[in-house]
């Protein structure tokens, strides 16, 4: 039988007098987590548009914060509260073990692991039991707080929240603005996903504080360039209202005939480009995508010559052998990342591990949305939203599996809260099903009791 635990407690259990110090640990070390996630990229930045690598503090502050979560969740007396990570995330986790013994360095790869397992571990410690209306509410007043200080930087401190000329490889950065993330594409994703948590998630919230948010995220994302992430959110915006509006029954249609859409998109520009060489000249120039088709051929030309299958999980980028260096000799040896989540799993754990993760992080989360009922549609059109912003976001970003990485740290959110409905609606379910069988219980022993009553008469 599952405990539940203190604070999910009904009203006429007794109430454990520990449990505002454990809720209130509970949500620290969620806002410290959090917190920890959103500075990330200014502590590794490296001066070179790019995220750096490695810091203790870092490091220290996710091994307290998951140590805090679990303390605050009570394992030992029921150590099944710590299996809070769903099974196609252990699966793909397990495959990029895997990878390890054939990794190009083992001791980086291992520490990076390590490193992601803790992250999704506090993630999904976190969301589990913190109830969902309160973790929207955290996440959006850290949003805010992240956009309010990104606007101060920018006109208070130029020289730190706009990307300046002295520090960058492409001039064609300088100008954007990047808060106090330090990082234009980083920055962006933030703006859109302000934008999201506050369209959706449910919850009441006054008109004066929902729209002026809004409205200041997509100033700000428009002045950060990030193409990416202003495409994405519009399409994220749509499937949000998409998922909301439809009745259960039509969801799934509604997702297939969006693929149809784009499949139909893609078919015209095959068409194009057969007619017109534009495409094809675009595609096969280096510098097309701000620079991305050169890392990404480079790439591809190691995934084939590694017979496709990896230098191991985390081990390509900033590695003291890394495989960049013999493919390479320019500008492309000093990016941190292949800018795009799909490219780099390929060239780490092969094309297995690329569908384990997919399957683990996009297909498996969305089909259990589309079977929610209707009455859960106002909480899971954020999770929906945030998703395929993150599906589209890694095309030209890499962040799926990696790390702290931000994106990959909000898609694992969307999943916690997918989990977290669903657990919320069996549970419902659970005691709609006992307060039947009560009533029916009590109804018989009335009836039983009338008939005996009759017969004593007699």
């Amino acid at each position: 039988m599952n405990k539940a635990m203190p604070w999910q407690t009904s009203p006429d259990t007794k109430v454990d007098r520990r449990l505002p110090f454990r809720n209130q640990l509970l949500v620290f070390s969620f806002v410290a987590f959090f917190v920890m996630v959103l500075l990330t990229p200014a502590l590794t930045f490296s001066g070179t548009s790019e995220a750096g690598e490695g810091s203790v503090l870092r490091q220290l502050v996710y091994l307290v914060t998951l140590v805090l979560l679990m303390a605050a969740v009570r394992p030992i007396s029921d150590p099944a509260r710590l299996l809070v990570i769903p099974w196609p995330i252990v699966l793909a986790l397990a495959w990029c073990a895997l990878s390890l013994l054939w990794s190009v360095d083992v001791a980086v790869g291992a520490r990076r692991l390590v490193l992601t397992v803790a992250v999704m571990w506090s993630v999904f410690l976190a969301v589990r039991y913190i109830p969902y209306e309160q973790t929207v509410l955290l996440v959006r007043a850290m949003l805010i707080a992240t956009l309010i200080a990104s606007v101060v930087a920018v006109y208070a401190f130029p020289e730190f929240g706009i990307h300046q000329s002295d520090e960058e490889v492409d001039m064609k950065l300088v100008g954007d603005w990047r808060g106090i993330i330090m990082n234009k594409n980083i920055m962006g994703a933030v703006c859109a996903l302000t934008v999201l948590f506050f369209l959706f998630g449910g919850g009441k919230m006054p008109l004066w504080i929902r729209w002026p948010t809004i409205v200041a995220a997509c100033v700000f994302l428009f002045f950060t360039q990030s193409k990416t992430s202003g495409i994405m959110l519009v399409g994220s915006v749509f499937i949000g209202w998409l998922y909301r509006a439809f009745p259960s029954r039509y969801r799934s249609v509604a997702v297939v005939l969006l693929f149809t859409l784009f499949t139909a998109a893609v078919v015209f520009l095959a068409i194009f480009d057969w007619r017109s060489d534009t495409l094809s000249t675009y595609f096969s120039d280096p510098t097309a995508f701000t620079g991305r088709m050169a890392i990404w051929t480079t790439l591809l030309r190691y995934a084939a010559d590694s017979n496709y299958w990896g230098a191991g999980f985390g081990s390509f980028w900033f590695t003291a052998d890394s495989p960049i260096f013999r493919y390479a000799a320019n500008w492309v040896t000093r990016v941190a990342t292949g800018h795009s989540g799909y490219i780099d799993l390929l060239i780490t754990i092969g094309p297995v591990g690329v569908a384990l993760v997919v399957f683990a992080v996009l297909i498996w989360p969305v089909q259990r949305l589309l079977r929610l009922p209707r009455e859960d549609a106002s909480e899971g059109a954020l999770p929906m939203a945030i998703l395929f912003f993150g599906a589209g976001h890694n095309g030209t970003e890499t962040s799926m599996f990696d790390r702290d990485m931000l994106m990959n740290v909000f898609m694992l959110l969307a999943i916690a809260l997918i989990v977290r409905i669903s657990v919320a609606r069996e549970s419902r379910s659970t005691r709609r099903t006992l307060s039947r069988r009560r009533s029916l219980a009590s109804a018989d022993s009335g009836a039983d009791e009338h008939e005996g009553l009759l017969e004593h008469l007699r």
